[in-house]
């Protein structure tokens, strides 16, 4: 039998040891305690989650040849490499900006009608506050700079034991309709996708459990599904980043403005970097690093001005402690797999220089 403890209130929940069971006179053992419901609570969100990536990572392998049989039902003369590409970039385009982002997609809009959450809740595309979109925008690129700069730590130590990540083919295609597609996928489709997966639904379903711990999570998982070792710093920060001003602004659409605005920078950086000796690159990149750094901070004062406590956190008035939550959420069996299953595909990214 547990021992009966009790607190100057008669309140039935006060054993020391937080994960026992209450038994009180007269009413033998009292329900479970509502800090054991929280982590309850948490291990079913974060099993959701899990399942939800793990559905992802299915359907990313398997979207692909779904869309490409749909094509050639339709155009059954199409011929299908072994590799599963066909001779139209157009085709391939249009196979990717579909399989990408609906794999993305559809295991979190289903964990959402399975959560029973509001749509205008886990997805609160309201108008957003141009006082904190606007400065946003200019401190987000400034921070994208401390994000390379990991980024690039991390490139640097890998090459010492003569391993790279291989890294994505962000290449024109030559074809003008697909590259089109291309862009418009890098710089629009995509951002509103993970926008909409990771500062929208997962970020949103965990904060109840504390908007420090929901910001951290969303973040961390963001860059752990990118499955690349020198992306994953600078995803990461950016996560926060992106993640803290949708929270203080109230709307995803300042977390998609700021992701749009990074994907289409990099991507012009890059485009204006083709082609320029290594000399003339690094005097570009320092010259536009040092521009967002600069245009960062005077965004970063001027924010201060009109919202003085914009970077005041507050406690969490969870039940748990912070690190049992965390503990809780990546315990969960179904996370741990999702875990270890991304940190599989991230290992098998690396290849020797």
């Amino acid at each position: 039998m547990t021992r009966n403890y009790r607190n100057p209130h008669g309140l039935p929940y006060s054993p020391p040891d937080a994960d026992s069971y209450t038994y009180v006179d007269g009413r033998g053992f009292a329900p479970t305690p509502p800090v054991i419901t929280e982590r309850r609570l948490l291990q079913w969100c974060a099993n959701g989650i899990g399942f939800s990536i793990l559905f992802y990572i299915i359907f990313s392998f398997t979207l692909p040849g779904v869309v490409l049989g749909i094509f050639q039902i339709f155009n059954p003369y199409m011929h299908i490499y072994s590799d599963g590409t066909v001779l139209s970039p157009l085709i391939m385009e249009i196979v990717e900006l579909i399989s990408g982002n609906l794999s993305l997609l559809l295991p979190f809009l289903l964990l959402v009608f399975v959560h029973r959450a509001p749509f205008q809740d886990i997805l609160p595309f309201q108008p957003f506050r141009a006082s904190i979109t606007l400065p946003s925008l200019f401190i987000a690129l400034a921070v994208s700079v401390i994000g390379y700069v990991a980024s690039t730590m991390v490139s640097a130590f890998l090459s010492l034991f003569g391993v790279m990540p291989v890294m994505a083919d962000f290449s024109f295609p030559e074809e003008p309709a697909a590259a089109f597609l291309f862009l418009l996928n890098i710089t629009l489709i995509a951002p509103l996708t993970e926008e909409i997966v990771f500062r929208g639904v997962i970020m949103n379903i965990l904060r109840r459990f504390g908007d420090c711990f929901a910001l951290l999570i969303s973040s961390l998982l963001f860059a752990f599904v990118h499955m690349n070792l020198v992306q994953m710093p600078n995803a990461f920060i950016m996560g926060l980043v992106i993640g803290y001003f949708t929270l203080c602004s109230g709307s995803l659409w300042t977390g998609v403005c700021i992701h749009v605005l990074n994907n289409s920078l990099v991507l012009l950086l890059n485009g204006v970097l083709t082609g320029l000796s290594e000399d003339t690159q690094l005097l570009v990149m320092l010259a536009v690093y040092g521009a967002y750094l600069f245009l960062g901070l005077i965004a970063l004062l001027m924010l201060l001005k009109h919202h003085p406590n914009m970077f005041y956190i507050r406690r969490s008035s969870t039940l748990s402690t912070e690190r049992k939550k965390y503990s809780t959420f990546f315990s969960s069996l179904t996370m741990v797999i999702c875990l270890l299953i991304l940190g599989l595909f991230t290992i098998s990214n690396i290849a020797p220089l």
